[in-house]
């Protein structure tokens, strides 16, 4: 009886202690975390950064994730640089409709001056 109850509580604890299996993609999601990992620590820690190893730059090229990301990051920048171009034409165009206003009102000045 004593070793039926030892061994139904040995069966309980197996139970508690199992892990979940590994999927591929949770194996995926460790290699580009840990490359990750690498890539800030040696850009953090020394002064001049060190290139990426070989493997890693594989695996974060591969990733679609850390290609969405740097898709996205250019997509801003491309944003900010129409931003600027389209905030610089603006200023010139105020600046020439400005100057067409002076003009304007230097040769109606001058007709008034006449009649």
């Amino acid at each position: 009886m004593r070793s039926a109850a030892v061994l139904a509580l040995l069966l309980c604890a197996g139970q508690v202690t199992a892990l979940p299996v590994n999927s591929p993609m949770h194996k995926r999601d460790t290699e580009v975390m840990k490359c990750i990992v690498e890539v800030i620590s040696d850009t953090l820690s020394k002064p001049s950064p060190m290139p990426v190893s070989q493997e890693c730059f594989e695996t974060l090229r591969g990733d679609e994730r850390i290609l969405s990301i740097l898709r996205h990051q250019n997509l801003l920048k491309e944003l900010q640089d129409l931003a600027l171009q389209g905030a610089k034409e603006r200023a010139r165009q105020q600046k020439k409709h400005g100057s067409f206003e002076d003009e304007l009102s230097e040769v109606l000045g001058q007709q008034n001056d006449q009649a």
